[in-house]
């Protein structure tokens, strides 16, 4: 996975001009799912938990 740099990541929050910015702490999983088959094949599930352990938000 490609994530973008520090300053491509600012240069498009000044472009939405954002309220709030804050640097969070979170838990990262990533996983696999998916049993292979053509109807629901292998993928990776990302999973950002806060400290607490609060799911956060899933992308796959």
């Amino acid at each position: 996975m490609n994530r973008p740099g520090k300053e491509e990541v600012m240069k498009k929050l000044q472009n939405k001009n954002p309220y709030n910015v804050e640097i969070e702490k979170v838990i990262h999983i990533t996983t696999r799912a998916g049993d292979g088959s053509d109807e629901n094949r292998v993928r990776l599930v990302e999973h950002y938990y806060d400290k607490n352990g609060h799911l956060l938000f899933e992308t796959e």
